[in-house]
């Protein structure tokens, strides 16, 4: 993407994380439901300026606020609220938004998240992991359940939400939960359960398997974190398999597990990830 300006980028970003898919559909996973972002963009025009440098999560929050603010319904009334007691963070609220039409003031957690399927993990909800192990879906709504959503009733929340005239009795929790998963390369037939399967965006595989004779005949690309949303079709400069594996040895030997896009054909593409565990 080195041939796009910073502009398109970001517009390609911000149209990735719409594309993006909740990561449960009709079922929830935990007892909140789910932000639905349902407005349908008939003319996307974005004039959205973000602080430059900025890691995928914080980029998230920004695209989210656009959206809000310019497509939706509602109205942000605060944003990334941080909840302090005697100088020392609690944590924070990432959105309180009201619907302009109904007057509902709303708590919106929002998660965006790549997870990899691990079928040797023995229960199911278990298996979605973070492409370094170092968090997992099970983990991520504990954490929800028992802090996030929770401290909207602590009583350090109630005085800052005073200033706003809001009461926290009053108030909805949701959450915006939108996912990338990815399955084992060598099962794409796997069919995991709890899970909305439009989530599915790739695959997965350890890097001994990442060889020149099952990839030699493709081209490649190493997108940045920022432009893991992009649907890899946009990509226009591309590496055959001898120019890309050094960038990928470089990025395994710190135990980092990179996001490769693959251009298969013409108009033929994928996502995989390669894994150094």
């Amino acid at each position: 993407m080195k041939n796009l300006t910073s502009e398109e980028k970001l517009k390609l970003q911000f149209k990735g994380f719409l594309a993006t898919p909740p990561l449960w559909k009709e079922k929830d996973l935990i007892r909140f439901p789910e932000f639905l972002m349902t407005e349908v963009i008939r003319d996307l025009k974005v004039d959205l300026k973000i602080p430059a440098n900025l890691v995928l999560g914080r980029r998230i929050e920004y695209f989210f606020r656009y959206y809000i603010d310019e497509f939706s319904r509602h109205r942000t009334l605060a944003a990334n609220l941080q909840i302090i007691q005697e100088k020392i963070t609690l944590g924070e609220l990432d959105f309180l938004l009201q619907d302009k039409i109904s007057a509902e003031i709303s708590h919106v957690e929002l998660v965006y998240k790549f997870y990899l399927y691990d079928p040797s993990i023995s229960t199911e909800m278990e298996r979605w992991i973070g492409p370094n192990r170092r968090d997992s879906l099970v983990r991520k709504l504990d954490r929800l359940t028992r802090h996030q959503f929770p401290l909207l009733y602590r009583k350090e929340t109630r005085e800052t939400l005073k200033s706003l005239q809001i009461d926290p009795q009053e108030v909805s929790q949701k959450i915006c939960f939108k996912a990338h998963l990815f399955l084992p390369y060598s099962q794409p037939d796997l069919k995991p359960t709890g899970v909305n399967a439009e989530c599915i965006s790739g695959r997965w595989l350890h890097y001994l398997k990442f060889t020149k004779r099952e990839f030699g005949d493709h081209l490649f690309y190493l997108p940045k974190k920022e432009n893991w949303p992009v649907d890899p079709k946009f990509n226009k400069q591309w590496l055959d398999y001898e120019e890309i594996y050094p960038q990928l040895q470089h990025l395994l030997l710190l135990k980092h597990a990179p996001l490769i896009w693959l251009k298969t054909g013409v108009d033929s593409f994928d996502r995989i990830f390669v894994v150094w565990w």
